[in-house]
């Protein structure tokens, strides 16, 4: 089953590497806040794509995963999958 992430609109920091990291997160009409648990970044060297993932807490308590695909220049939320620990 292919899973279809959703694009979100997200606010970052930009450290003093110039890397962003999310910050807030816009759900449905309003801001939540956003707690980085974990980051990643995976690529695939032939396609030319870089993926920064962070696992988040979100405001309210939910867990997910906020990737930035670097090549689009979007960032996408997708759903942890059922008996993963947040």
């Amino acid at each position: 089953m292919i899973q279809r992430d959703d694009a979100v609109r997200v606010e970052c920091y930009a450290g003093s590497r110039g890397e962003e990291t999310p910050r807030r997160l816009c759900a449905g009409n309003r801001w939540e806040a956003v707690t980085v648990l974990d980051r990643w970044v995976s690529e695939d060297v032939r396609a030319g794509n870089r993926l920064r993932w962070f696992r988040v807490r979100l405001e309210q308590g939910t867990h997910c995963l906020l990737y930035h695909d670097e090549g689009l220049d979007a960032w996408f939320r997708r759903p942890l999958e059922p008996g993963v620990a947040p």
